[in-house]
């Protein structure tokens, strides 16, 4: 853990075969464990910071990431669809890109909740799990009125200002 950022790692493991240690978590989801479910995790952010955290708290290196995949759906009508996947070796080059773009992204989360009527409408993020985005009428307003919009979202304690 970061001021910025946060992972729980389900566990490390040392590799018998190289003896290295790796991250190692375990996924359930409702989608079918594909090829290409699979192969996210080989650039995922989430993977990153894990990798990083477990770093900073065992204080040695990681070298990459083994996936345990768990489908719900199949589990729930008596199928088995369990996936081991990995290990996933995570280079210095790539972590630091993706450790890079972290930065930027707290940059930016930084800047919106100062000004969040700067944020860009993404359509596609307005809904994720039946929920919608906390910031859905700010977007889907006229930008014209988003300065109001900020203003009554104060007023009713919606939104905070930050010194």
């Amino acid at each position: 853990e970061s001021a910025t950022e946060c992972a729980l790692p389900d566990r490390a493991v040392r590799s018998k075969v190289d003896g290295k240690l790796y991250a190692m978590d375990l996924k359930t989801t409702g989608m079918y464990i594909s090829a290409n479910w699979e192969r996210s995790f080989e650039h995922s952010q989430q993977v990153a910071m894990q990798l990083d955290v477990l770093e900073a708290t065992l204080g040695e290196g990681v070298e990459g990431f083994i996936l345990d995949a768990i489908n719900v759906r199949a589990v729930a009508t008596g199928g088995t669809n369990l996936v081991r996947y990995g290990p996933l070796v995570y280079s210095d080059a790539l972590r630091r890109e993706l450790r890079q773009h972290r930065e930027r992204l707290a940059v930016r989360a930084n800047e919106l909740q100062d000004a969040p009527q700067t944020a860009l409408k993404a359509p596609s993020a307005c809904v994720r799990y039946n929920d919608l985005c906390p910031y859905f009428d700010l977007c889907h307003a006229d930008p014209e009125d988003g300065d109001a919009l900020v203003q009554i979202g104060l007023e009713r304690g919606k939104l905070e200002e930050r010194e």
